[in-house]
């Protein structure tokens, strides 16, 4: 292969990486903007009770009103959550529950 061709190939293979990179951005950008409405639009908010808080490498159960109070709170826990979504559990911790 010639100089001028391999400059050619590779250049083309940043350019296909980049290109894949940011369809990679634009599918995190779209799941996290969903993920932020399922939050806001929880059926469970305004039922005080438990929340089972669940990220990418933490999981906590906190007691609040909303799912997005009880991912607040879980900051204070653990400050660095990727990605956090919350799950209203109930008034009550029921006596078995499966995690993860």
């Amino acid at each position: 292969m010639k100089t001028k061709e391999k400059k050619t190939a590779k250049a083309n293979k940043e350019q296909d990486f980049l290109k894949s990179l940011k369809r990679l951005q634009a599918s995190f950008k779209k799941a996290d903007k969903e993920r932020q409405k399922k939050i806001l639009n929880d059926p469970n908010n305004g039922k005080r009770g438990l929340w089972e808080v669940d990220g990418i490498r933490h999981a906590a159960i906190v007691r609040a009103t909303s799912a997005m109070e009880a991912i607040e709170l879980a900051k204070d826990i653990v400050g660095n959550w990727e990605m956090p979504t919350a799950e209203y559990i109930g008034p009550e911790m029921p006596d078995v529950r499966k995690v993860r």
